[in-house]
């Protein structure tokens, strides 16, 4: 018997390459409980292994040398355990597999061109992933794919279908690897190309992680790309950009507040085309909130602004006293119905004190806001009359303001029905 176990026992690595046949490499000696079963040095996560020796064998897959690769039509790096391989500015011409490939430390592939297929589903991006402007000119595949400390693709260039179905950016749901550091966990799409958008699929992105979806998209052209059941960061019951964030922070690299509202005006139109208006409201809400925190939209910005990008009191009064503002109490920017109603119904109120207080004939608050009413909805014959110009004033104020409000009210509804 012990015999027959001893001949049992595997001679190579038996993880399976893109031929479907184990990888046969020599197994490495990795610490015990480090690799179930043993695995060979380029598929053993021990963080101690030879980086030298790894290094070598990845010089020799691309330069054609390996005696253990075989396939002659793709670069096959399936499974491998990256410790550290800096992948920039290659030029992969054929297609190039790193499905479920975990990389130990920053995977770096700036200014690499993918001439063929790239596949990186379900593979770990355990410290980033450094794209920027990577150039995949034919597939691009990251279902599945956990990018724990986040994903840089700025000015990254996707040709033809890019698939990011079901991917993770952040800490996903428990692992040795996973620290409180990967929660701000960002994923980086400023100024990306998608030259066919239709082909570019985030379905359910972040449906498996601890946080929502933190991403940047400023400058970045994305009408036809489907983004459907993503589950993005929210703050304030609403989706937020990470591009805002970054601006309420004032970040060295923060986009300026008109590029980020014009971010959430393209997220707008494509949540409009897909039918998902709760989201599209949120990207309208997002744009307006840009918009009043912008010193350029202020009170006399023409004058005051050096003054009010210097003073934290002036500036927060800045927000707070502009039409936006007032957009945003009557209404939440047109898309609240509820609130719109509560102000209408608080201005009838208001009024009907006030007109008490000013002198109509009648002399009780009920009386007063059966007045407002009638002022309200402009009654020819009114059963009370104001006493002096003061009240006079007030039915003209009443008119304007139930007016501008009401009009608030049914555009929140026409938004909120009319889909």
């Amino acid at each position: 018997m012990d015999k027959l176990e001893e001949q049992s026992e595997p001679t190579g690595c038996p993880v399976e390459m893109s031929d479907g046949n184990p990888c046969g490499r020599p197994l490495h000696p990795a610490p015990h409980g480090v690799d179930k079963p043993s695995v060979c040095l380029m598929h053993s996560r021990d963080p101690d292994k030879d980086a030298g020796a790894f290094r070598t064998e990845i010089d020799a897959i691309l330069a054609g040398n390996s005696s253990f690769h075989r396939s002659v039509e793709r670069f096959d790096f399936r499974g491998f355990a990256f410790p550290k391989y800096d992948f920039s500015v290659k030029v992969f011409n054929k297609w190039v597999d790193f499905r479920g490939s975990v990389f130990a430390q920053e995977a770096e592939f700036r200014f690499t061109r993918f001439s063929q297929g790239a596949d990186f589903c379900e593979a770990t991006f355990t410290k980033g992933a450094d794209f920027r402007t990577a150039n995949f000119i034919k597939w691009a595949g990251f279902r599945r794919a956990r990018f724990i400390m986040g994903g840089d693709f700025r000015k990254v260039t996707f040709s033809e279908e890019g698939d990011l179905s079901r991917s993770v950016f952040g800490p996903g749901n428990g692992g040795p690897t996973e620290t409180q550091e990967s929660e701000s966990a960002v994923a980086d799409f400023r100024g990306a190309t998608f030259l066919k958008p239709e082909l570019v699929r985030f379905l359910q992105v972040n449906r498996n992680g601890g946080n929502g979806l933190r991403a940047r998209f400023v400058n970045c052209l994305i009408k036809g790309v489907r983004f459907e059941d993503v589950h993005w960061h929210r703050e304030s019951g609403r989706m937020v950009l990470q591009d805002e964030l970054d601006r309420l922070a004032n970040a060295g690299d923060a986009a300026s507040y008109e590029q980020v509202a014009a971010a959430y005006r393209r997220f707008v139109i494509n949540f409009d085309e897909t039918k998902q208006y709760e989201l599209a409201e949120d990207c309208m809400i997002g744009a307006m909130e840009t918009k009043r925190r912008d010193p350029s939209h202020f009170l006399f910005s023409k004058w005051l602004r050096p003054y009010y990008e210097r003073c934290s009191w002036l500036r927060r009064l800045g927000e707070q006293v502009s039409v936006t503002n007032l957009y945003r109490l009557a209404s939440n920017y047109g898309s609240s119905y509820v609130l719109a109603f509560w102000v209408l119904l608080l201005l009838l109120i208001v009024f009907a004190l006030l007109l008490t207080l000013a002198g109509v004939t009648c002399t009780l608050v009920p009386e007063g806001l059966i007045h407002s009413i009638e002022v309200a909805t402009f009654q020819r014959q009114a059963r009370y009359e104001v006493g002096n110009g003061l009240g006079w004033s007030l039915e003209h104020a009443e008119r304007l303001l139930v007016a501008a409000q009401a009009a608030l009210l049914l555009l929140a509804l026409r938004r909120r029905f009319r889909r």
